[in-house]
C-alpha cells in the first residue's frame, strides 16, 4: 500500500471551520480541558512490551522483541522524547496535526464496518 501523497495546507485551517450552532453542548467544555500529555517514555515502553506479551509465536521472538525496544529505549527513544516534549511546550495540540493528517487525511482506503 502507499499512502497518499501529503498536501501543503493553510495555517489555521481549522479556524475556517463554522462556530458550533448556538445552544449546542458541542465542544462546550473545551476550554477547560487539559492540554493532552506527552506520555512517559519508560511505562510506554514497558506496556508495549506486556501488550506483546501473548501476540509473539514463541519465546524467543518475544525475547528478540524486547531486546529491540531496549535497544531503541537506550538509542534513539530520548532523543525522540525530548522531541516530543518539545512540540507540546510550543504547541497548543502536540499531537492534533498529526491525527487530522494520518488519521483522518491521508488515508484514502476503504473503511470496514
Amino acid at each position: 500500500m502507499v499512502a497518499a501523497p501529503m498536501r501543503k495546507r493553510q495555517a489555521h485551517w481549522k479556524a475556517a471551520a463554522p462556530s458550533p450552532l448556538a445552544g449546542s453542548q458541542t465542544f462546550a467544555a473545551q476550554s477547560s480541558l487539559p492540554a493532552l500529555p506527552v506520555p512517559n517514555l519508560k511505562s510506554t515502553l514497558a506496556e508495549l512490551k506486556e501488550t506483546l506479551k501473548p501476540l509473539a509465536w514463541s519465546e524467543d521472538e518475544y525475547r528478540s522483541t524486547t531486546t529491540k525496544i531496549d535497544d531503541f529505549e537506550a538509542g534513539l527513544a530520548p532523543t525522540l522524547q525530548d522531541r516530543l516534549v518539545a512540540r507540546a511546550k510550543d504547541r497548543e495540540h502536540w499531537l492534533e496535526e498529526w491525527w487530522d493528517d494520518l488519521g483522518y487525511l491521508t488515508y484514502r482506503y476503504v473503511l470496514c464496518l
